[in-house]
C-alpha cells in the first residue's frame, strides 16, 4: 500500500489526472487491502481519479452475510472518496445459460443488482459483453436483447455494456474448450496457436 499510494503522488506531481490500473483482479477478494489504500489516498490528498476492474460478484454475491456486504460497500464509498472513478466489470451476457457456460458463477439479477449499487455509488460503470458464442441458440438472442433494452440503475443496459457485439473466441486450456469438445463443432486450432476456428451449433447464429 505505501509504494502505490507513493507512486501515485509522484504521478500527481508529474501532472497526471486520471490513471488505470491494469489488473483485472484488483483487490477482488482482499478488501481489507482496498481500504488501507483507500485510507492512504486519503491522507495525502490525492487528486488522481483511477479506474479498475472488478468481478461482479464481489459486489454482490447471494453468499455474503449482510455484515460483510456491508463492509464492502462501506469501503467502495471510501475509495470513491479516495479518487476511484470508473469500474470495469465482466458481465458478458443477459442470458442465463450463457452466463453458466462462460462460468460467470453469478445469476442475472445478482448482476443488476451489483450494477445497480456501483451506479448508485456514482462510479463510471463499464460492463464487458460478449453476446454470442458457438453454443448460442435464436432464445439467447432474445435474451440478450431484452436485457440490454432493460432499465438498470436509472439507465439502459446498453449504455453500459461495451461493445456488446462481442463474439466468443474458444480459447486452449479453458472451461469453454472442454465445453466444445464434445460437439464436432471444432475445426482446428488457429496459426497463433491460441484459439481454435468453430463451426456454430445454429448456423443462423
Amino acid at each position: 500500500v505505501p509504494r502505490t499510494a507513493a507512486l501515485m503522488k509522484e504521478y500527481e506531481k508529474a501532472g497526471v489526472t486520471r490513471m488505470t490500473f491494469v489488473d483485472d483482479e484488483f483487490g477482488n477478494e482482499d478488501m481489507v487491502f482496498l481500504e488501507r489504500l483507500s485510507d492512504a489516498l486519503l491522507a495525502q490528498g490525492n487528486r488522481v481519479k483511477f479506474d479498475v476492474a472488478f468481478r461482479l460478484d464481489v459486489i454482490s454475491e447471494r453468499k455474503q452475510k449482510p455484515e460483510e456486504q456491508a463492509y464492502r460497500l462501506e469501503v467502495l464509498r471510501k475509495l470513491k472518496r479516495a479518487g476511484l472513478y470508473g469500474i470495469f466489470v465482466g458481465l458478458e451476457s443477459g442470458s442465463p445459460d450463457q452466463l453458466k457456460r462462460y462460468s460467470k458463477g453469478i445469476s442475472i439479477e445478482e448482476a443488476r443488482k451489483s450494477l445497480s449499487v456501483l451506479i448508485d455509488l456514482g462510479f463510471e460503470v463499464t460492463a464487458g459483453y460478449i453476446a454470442y458464442d458457438p453454443l448460442m441458440r435464436k432464445k439467447e438472442i432474445n435474451q440478450n436483447m431484452d436485457f440490454l433494452e432493460s432499465d438498470i440503475g436509472g439507465r439502459p443496459a446498453y449504455l453500459i455494456a461495451s461493445r456488446f457485439m462481442n463474439t466468443l473466441m474458444v480459447q486452449q486450456g479453458t472451461p469453454y474448450l472442454r465445453l466444445m469438445q464434445s460437439t464436432g463443432l471444432i475445426k482446428g486450432l488457429q496459426s497463433n496457436m491460441t484459439f481454435y476456428d468453430v463451426d456454430y451449433v445454429d448456423p443462423r447464429v
